[in-house]
């Protein structure tokens, strides 16, 4: 298993591009996440 401070190691050593490639996929993975969180706690308080 890849530790946090394996990856972050990883990302260092990515082009700015790519890096900035990530962290568009990255803010994308934790809307989708945020939208389902709020998603369940709407279909909890029915």
């Amino acid at each position: 298993m890849t530790t946090l401070l394996e990856i972050a190691a990883a990302i260092q050593e990515l082009p700015e591009a790519e890096v900035r490639e990530l962290s568009t996929w990255l803010q994308s993975y934790l809307d989708e996440q945020w939208d389902r969180q709020i998603e369940d706690e709407r279909v909890s308080e029915k």
